[in-house]
């Protein structure tokens, strides 16, 4: 009877219908002559589950009794994997030195016991934390090594996950083409297996590229697929992701109202489960709504408290983006001299992990920047490098930004057919993103050209 209800948990767990698979071990586990093996394999599932759902403290527990359970019968392999998952938790949880630690016990193991499938597993685990430390060549290189162990033994679990991963740096990089192809590989094999949650995921990744190349309407569709696998499921982190990709659409639209519902239904996510860069990324976005409404001292408590976290975990896109939203506050402020400390704080992190993306936010707020203090010469190479970046990338809302800041700079300098020019570029960008308040804007700055 006992087996026959591992199983049917067992059944479950594979298929991700992890409800009723935590319910089916926990019935199991009112027997007390489980065999060791079975027993530690149950409460390492469990560990899993826990973990899906945001309980890292059951999850934490769960994982350590099966450690435990492994080392009582000398399985090297489940030790490996368990100081993987305990590996995967302390990352979610942004006790990075632990994470590192117990990826490195883990693939010491697999490395001695010739277990490749292991070291994939493990070379994606420690891609992430490359990934988020900003070492993008070390990360790519990592995921790579994954990719290519995957595809020789054809783990398609492992082969989406790489791919992803792969296409998040490729995104970052500025390399849409291939981020698109590596998403579309994920999500066409998480299909065929199935592996619901990370489809949920790759929809988010997806659309989070969709937004930066400025087709809104396909973004939000792929959205909305994962909002809704991810609320069937209890799926948490890629409905967090989905909230607040949403939110950088809707700010896009110039909808702040909307955009800050959904960066809080995001911040809501990320803390449930103690997702620390989830939250940073929402504290700036938060915090940028603010300084546009003219809430600056709530902008303030948001970014200083983003600083804290970011101090802890080392969280290189987070600090990046922490910088440059505190710049624009400064900016808000008239304190020119710190808004510019700021974005060059912001400018050499992008520059060094080859963030093409924040690179030209960071250079198009400096033009701004550098025309209200007069800096012609500064602003107009910040405005270029802004524009060919943003051209080059695809980054749509950058490229309407630039293309309004230097018909700024254009018309400061007389030269009113260059910048009739550039505002005419943004204000079709911006019709094309159904920002009235853009275009609006725009419109009043093309009339006082004509007065």
């Amino acid at each position: 009877m006992t087996q026959d209800l591992i199983k049917i948990a067992d059944e479950f767990f594979v298929s991700e219908n992890y409800e009723k698979a935590e319910e089916a071990y926990n019935e199991v586990l009112k027997n007390q002559n489980i065999p060791e093996a079975e027993l530690a394999k149950l409460y390492c599932n469990l560990g899993v589950i826990y973990s899906v759902f945001g309980d890292f403290i059951k999850s934490e527990d769960h994982y350590t009794i099966s450690l435990d359970i492994y080392k009582k019968i000398d399985n090297s392999k489940g030790i490996s994997n368990l100081y993987c998952n305990l590996g995967v938790l302390y990352y979610n949880t942004g006790k990075i030195d632990f994470a590192k630690e117990m990826y490195n016990k883990s693939i010491e193991i697999d490395e001695n016991n010739g277990n490749m499938t292991g070291v994939a597993a493990i070379c994606i685990n420690l891609g992430a934390i490359y990934f988020m430390q900003g070492d993008l060549n070390q990360a790519e290189e990592s995921f790579y090594k994954a990719l290519t162990i995957s595809r020789h033994l054809n783990l398609d679990n492992n082969i989406i996950i790489a791919s992803s991963n792969l296409g998040n740096i490729f995104h970052f990089k500025g390399n849409f083409d291939v981020a698109e192809n590596m998403f579309k590989e994920t999500i066409l094999i998480s299909h065929k297996i199935p592996r619901i949650e990370v489809l949920a995921a790759a929809f988010s990744s997806l659309a989070s590229l969709y937004y930066s190349k400025g087709n809104f309407d396909e973004a939000a569709e792929l959205l909305e697929k994962s909002i809704k696998i991810c609320k069937d499921n209890k799926f948490k982190e890629p409905l967090g992701t989905a909230y607040y990709v949403f939110g950088e659409i809707d700010k896009a639209r110039g909808n702040y109202n909307k955009a800050r519902e959904m960066y809080q239904k995001a911040l809501d996510v990320y803390n449930s489960i103690a997702k620390k860069t989830g939250i940073i990324d929402v504290f700036c976005a938060l915090a940028s709504l603010d300084v546009i409404e003219g809430d600056l001292k709530i902008a303030e408590t948001l970014l200083l408290a983003a600083f804290e976290i970011n101090s802890a975990l080392s969280y290189a896109p987070g600090m990046t983006e922490n910088y440059f939203e505190y710049a624009n506050l400064n900016k808000a402020i008239n304190d020119y001299d710190a808004a510019t400390e700021m974005y060059k704080n912001a400018f050499k992190i992008a520059k060094s992990t080859e963030d093409k993306e924040k690179l030209a936010k960071v250079s198009c707020e400096m033009g701004s920047l550098s025309i209200l203090t007069d800096d012609i010469k500064a602003a107009q190479n910040y405005l270029e490098l802004a524009l060919d970046l943003s051209e080059l990338i695809g980054y749509k809302e950058i490229e309407a930004t630039s293309n309004l800041y230097m018909g700024d700079l254009h018309a400061n300098l007389s030269n009113r057919g260059k910048a009739r020019q550039n505002y005419i570029k943004a204000r079709e960008i911006f019709e094309d993103f159904d920002n009235k308040d853009k275009v609006e804007l725009i419109n009043i700055k093309l009339s006082s050209l004509s007065a």
